[in-house]
């Protein structure tokens, strides 16, 4: 009789859950930025909020061993049950599956905190396949599960079983959401590029692309030297037209091979230093100065005998300080180029420039 009455009430919360449009997700239209605002807690935020219920039930059969009253019943928004479910140590029997038998560095909060945060996870991983069993469209967890299984290259058998306990979607969803990333970082590059304020930067690495089952007849090298690439913006202020004198030096280069042989026996600014004689009480110069710092705080703080020195070191002065600023990077397409060689280094930089658009368009 008890069943029958709260059935429809806990029915009624999934599909007003399922129903909300901050949970449908199209994966033909992700792009990266979707990716970094995701936040499981968020998600879990969310359930709580929509689906009290359903969420303080979920709580309370996840913690069957420990007898407490309902969240419902508890003071305090529901949004903020992970601060009041109080989650009991593991028994003997888990602790031992756990390794509990080693000497545990973790405090009693720290574990505490630990296994709140995992009885949310898996509150949201429950909820989540009930609402993918209810509205399809509801498949936001799932979708961004399914491109982290990509991401980790897990076998085909492995994602299909999973998408059929509705964890994640199917692998024809997953590479729709792959092939719209990727198209976004490509036109992302390209954006970047017509900035011209950006810096390039490559490097090899290796990949052993390893057969199931060799063959003598089909025998061939495994190991795969590709290039990858990384674009980020400049910061600090720096413009376009700060970059113009690039073409006044590139014009009076000598490695440009327009002025071979032009330049002849021309004076640089290394003859200048010629013509004065240093004196033995020149002062030092900030890079000595900095030198000298850095010497001193590494002796007082990694020699024994120097302790007493801390604290009475000046800091060296600022010149010129430029602030921190964090740095977005994009990566680029990986390149089947070997950059070990001359020739595979030119290749490299005309495939990484031509990805943001520079160098001849046809």
């Amino acid at each position: 009789m008890v069943c029958a009455l709260v059935e429809p009430m806990y029915a009624r919360e999934v599909r007003d859950l399922a129903d909300c449009g901050d949970l449908r997700f199209s994966a033909l239209k992700m792009n990266p930025q979707d990716i970094e605002d995701f936040k499981i807690d968020e998600l879990s935020d969310l359930y709580a909020k929509r689906a009290p219920r359903l969420w303080s039930l979920l709580g309370s059969v996840l913690k069957a061993r420990k007898r407490g009253t309902s969240l419902l019943l508890q003071s305090g928004p529901i949004a903020a049950s992970s601060s009041g479910d109080l989650v009991e140590h593991p028994d003997n029997d888990e602790a031992r599956l756990e390794g509990a038998g080693r000497q545990r560095s973790i405090s009693n909060s720290s574990q505490e905190e630990k296994s709140v945060s995992l009885l949310q996870i898996k509150k949201s991983v429950i909820v989540s396949i009930v609402l993918q069993s209810t509205n399809q469209k509801a498949n936001t967890f799932a979708s961004f599960l399914g491109v982290f299984l990509h991401s980790c290259r897990t076998p085909q058998r492995v994602v299909n079983a999973l998408a059929r306990m509705g964890l994640t979607v199917s692998q024809s969803c997953i590479h729709t959401a792959i092939n719209s990333l990727s198209l976004n970082a490509s036109l992302t590059l390209r954006e970047l590029g017509q900035s011209r304020c950006i810096a390039l930067a490559y490097d090899n690495f290796d990949v052993d692309l390893k057969v199931s089952v060799p063959v003598v007849e089909k025998s061939t090298e495994t190991l795969k030297h590709l290039t990858s690439g990384l674009v980020f913006p400049l910061q600090h202020g720096v413009t376009s037209d700060d970059l113009r004198y690039s073409d006044y030096l590139w014009q009076r280069s000598e490695v440009n091979l327009d002025n071979l042989g032009a330049l002849g026996n021309r004076k640089t600014h290394k003859d200048l230093m010629r013509l004065f004689r240093e004196p033995d009480d020149k002062p030092l110069d900030s890079h000595a100065e900095f030198n000298i710092w850095v010497f001193l705080r590494d002796l007082v703080e990694n020699v024994e005998g120097f302790e007493y020195m801390r604290g009475k070191i000046e800091a060296p002065k600022s010149i010129e300080q430029l602030p921190v600023i964090k740095t977005d990077i994009y990566p680029a397409y990986a390149m089947d180029v070997n950059n070990s060689t001359v020739a595979g280094n030119i290749q490299a930089i005309e495939r990484l420039m031509e990805q943001v658009g520079y160098g001849d368009p046809s």
